[in-house]
């Protein structure tokens, strides 16, 4: 701005009239003689107001170009380039972070399945543990005529039953029978006419007695002599159906064949295990 203002001075004194000082005679003299007469005057030429505008705005533009091109040039913008390298950082700390705690997590839940696992068989093996101690457990403890086997009449046999475990049984189903075979089967086929439904409880350490009546057998004389020469076989068999109180139910079989020394348990009658109705 102010070579812009001194520029515009200088126009200015330029365009104003120059005076003219008294030469003195003798010069002026000597300047008369060394003019020719073929000079001639220059022009006055006189300095417009809108050339003087025009200089100073080119003035001010050449100014102005000078200080831009002085100045140092702005560094390029950046941070658009920052802030997708921040966002890929910050995005790869999250997956790492994401996946130690999807370790963490995994091991845990591992380790939690594992314990969980474990006292879950402790608390079934306890709970069994349990059962077998305070179960109960019906035995035969004898099988007896009720009277001696005679002719024409019908025979009753009686079981003596005792539970030896430590809760009372709740008899459901009894399955009795009275037969005189040639040969014993191997196999015990139960069926469902000779089954009596009764609900009797037998508690523990507390014998029971059960009656057998062979209603539908009637002893003939033949009969009477080969059982006691055991060429027929005078057979009592069946089945007890109970529920301990953990509702745990238990089929007991038995099977005896009789001797004049007594009832002889038959092998593949007596038992005691799980009821499973399904494979009855």
């Amino acid at each position: 701005m102010a070579m812009a203002i001194t520029i515009a001075f200088c126009f200015v004194s330029w365009s104003e009239p120059i005076q003219k000082q008294p030469i003195p005679q003798s010069k002026s003299k000597e300047l008369t003689q060394q003019k020719t007469s073929n000079q001639q005057n220059p022009p006055i030429q006189f300095v417009t107001p809108q050339q003087l505008l025009d200089a100073i705005t080119r003035t001010i533009d050449a100014s102005n170009e000078k200080n831009k091109s002085a100045q140092n040039p702005l560094p390029p913008d950046n941070s658009q380039w920052w802030f997708s390298l921040f966002l890929v950082i910050f995005t790869c700390c999250l997956v790492i972070v994401g996946g130690i705690q999807c370790y963490i997590i995994f091991n845990t839940l591992r380790e939690t399945q594992v314990v969980a696992k474990a006292a879950t068989d402790s608390a079934r093996v306890a709970d069994q543990a349990l059962q077998i101690s305070q179960r109960a457990y019906l035995t035969i403890d004898q099988i007896s005529l009720k009277n001696p086997l005679q002719q024409d009449k019908i025979p009753v046999v009686q079981l003596k039953i005792i539970n030896n475990g430590r809760t009372p049984a709740q008899v459901i189903e009894i399955f009795s029978k009275i037969d005189i075979f040639s040969e014993i089967p191997k196999k015990p086929v139960y069926s469902k006419g000779d089954v009596s439904l009764v609900q009797m409880t037998i508690g523990a350490n507390s014998p029971t007695t059960l009656h057998i009546v062979g209603s539908d057998v009637v002893i003939t004389a033949q009969e009477l002599t080969d059982i006691h020469t055991i060429k027929r076989k005078f057979f009592v068999w069946g089945r007890i159906i109970y529920q301990d109180v953990f509702k745990n139910s238990i089929v007991l079989g038995f099977g005896a064949q009789y001797s004049p020394h007594g009832f002889v348990p038959a092998e593949g009658y007596d038992y005691i295990k799980e009821y499973e109705p399904d494979k009855d």
